[in-house]
Order: C-alpha cells, then structure tokens, then sequence
C-alpha cells in the first residue's frame, strides 16, 4: 500500500515537471520573455534642393589683338587703337563706327581731325582709304604717314570741290596746328561728284607719291623736310559750313 502512494507521488511530480518544461522554463528561475514584433524603421524623407537658375559669370572681356604691320582695316569690329584728336579747337570730335564704317562728326566749320593708329611706327609705307562726304558744304578727307607728336607729319588730302593738297604738319602747341604747303592742285581723277574717294600716300624714302581712286598722279620730292618714320592716319576736315561727317569704309596700310 505504501508503495502505491510512492508510484502515485511520482506520477505526480512527473506531471509538473512536463508542465514547466510546455510553458518554457529552462531551469531554475529562467522567466518567460513575451514574443514581440521588430520594430520598423521610420523612412526620414531627405528635403527637396533649393531650386534657382544658375547664374553665368560675364566672360571677361579683352581688347583685341592689334592688327599686323600691313592690313586692311574694315571696322567690323570697333576702332580700336585709333586715337582722335583736334588740331585746331579744343575737345574731341565724335569718332564711332556704323553699319561698317568709321565716322569722324565735326560740328564746327573750320575743324580739323586726325585719327592715328597708335601701334607702330613705319618708314616705308603706304596708306590708302576710301571715304565719302556726309553734309552740306565743302569738306576733305586723307591720309597721313611719320606722324611724331614733335617732328611733325605729311598729309595728303582730297577735297569735296575737286582740289587735293600735301601739307607738312607740326604742332605748335597742345591742339594747335601749323601748316606748311608742299603742293595744292586738281586732278582728272578727282570727280566731286563721286559718292566716294580714295587717297593713297605712299611714302618712300624722302619722296612721297599720290594715289586718287588707285591711280598714281605725282611724285614729290621731301628730302628739304626730312621726316624719316612715324605712324600712319587719317584726316577729316570742314571749311565753311558743319555740321559733317566723313566716313571711312576702309583703310589699307601696305607696302610702297
């Protein structure tokens, strides 16, 4: 009998222990953890970029190469180192470029102008333009070479009423010209009703030679004035009557 209360005390003990073990205890004081679910990350949106236009910075700009020692210069992009100044008067006339060409305004009768391209020096040269009359009244219009600010200049130039003149030039003060006559004459070549003019100067040891509309009419011997080098130009000049523009299409530096 007492061992039938053995048997059942085990049976029992058996019981509770396959109980623990099905609720999941492993061992002495081991507590059951509740399942949980993994815990979802949160997405952070990234903020939108700033929009704006993007902006250029200008492109920097340069003065153009100066031209080689013989070139036609036709204006299609400024005058650049083509410095103006009045030989009689004060102030500057107005010098721009349009529609191609190169216009010297003067507003006042008795003005002369002279443009001179400030980037070398020549002995032997040639200069040639072609230029027209933009007004009413007698004007001129020419070339020029051994252009220095102290030893003077020679110019050669063509007129609206048919005359052409060489004149030896020289500063007598800041703005103040005088003038010494080497030739005043008229020419076949030379049509005052022509739209347009070309003077050519060729220069050439010390004798000069006169080109109208690319035909040579003389020949004139300087060596009593001795100018030797300098840079080359053009004139513009009004008489009478302003206000008057010429224009310059063109101007050619070559050789003699």
């Amino acid at each position: 009998m007492q061992n039938i209360r053995y048997a059942h005390a085990a049976a029992g003990l058996l019981a509770l222990l396959l109980a623990s073990t099905a609720t999941g205890g492993c061992g002495a004081g081991a507590a059951s953890q509740p399942a949980t679910e993994p815990a979802q990350r949160t997405r952070t949106e990234r903020p939108p970029r700033p929009t704006s236009t993007p902006t250029h910075a200008p492109a920097p700009t340069s003065t153009p190469t100066p031209p080689g020692k013989y070139f036609v210069e036709e204006f299609e992009s400024g005058a650049h180192y083509w410095d103006v100044q009045l030989s009689s008067g004060t102030g500057l006339p107005s010098a721009v470029v349009e529609s191609g060409a190169y216009l010297i305004a003067l507003d006042r009768p008795n003005l002369w102008a002279y443009s001179i391209l400030n980037v070398r020096d020549y002995d032997d040269v040639r200069v040639n333009a072609r230029f027209q009359f933009r007004g009413v009244g007698t004007a001129s219009g020419g070339v020029l070479c051994r252009y220095t600010a102290d030893q003077g200049w020679y110019e050669f130039n063509l007129s609206s009423d048919g005359l052409y003149s060489v004149l030896l030039g020289e500063w007598a003060a800041p703005e103040v010209a005088r003038y010494t006559p080497i030739v005043y004459d008229e020419s076949e070549y030379l049509d005052p009703a022509s739209p347009s003019l070309e003077a050519g100067l060729g220069c050439e040891g010390q004798t000069l030679w006169l080109y109208i509309n690319g035909k040579l009419i003389r020949k004139l011997d300087v060596t009593r004035f001795g100018l030797l080098d300098g840079r080359i130009g053009v004139s513009a000049a009004t008489f009478e009557h302003a206000p008057l523009v010429v224009a310059f299409d063109w101007i050619g530096v070559g050789e003699p």
